[in-house]
């Protein structure tokens, strides 16, 4: 069954852009793509070159400072 990964802004829109939403096999592979956007925006978003190795931290931190959020769900049907 294969996974949705959205990245919404929280409280509205990217200047009237929709969510970023990707389908993915797996779950491990929506988490994967996840890490990317992650370390993609970080020197933008957060301290530059200051990205934690762990993955989950470098997720959590960066989710924790700006404001979007995420979502992975399984998709129905």
């Amino acid at each position: 069954m294969p996974f949705i990964l959205t990245i919404s802004e929280i409280g509205g829109s990217w200047a009237g852009r929709d969510p970023v939403t990707t389908i993915h096999a797996s779950r491990l592979e929506a988490q994967a793509s996840l890490v990317a956007y992650v370390r993609n925006n970080w020197d933008a978003e957060m301290d530059e070159g200051n990205q934690p190795p762990d993955e989950h931290e470098l997720v959590k931190r960066y989710f924790e400072t700006v404001s979007e959020g995420y979502q992975i769900t399984e998709a129905k049907g």
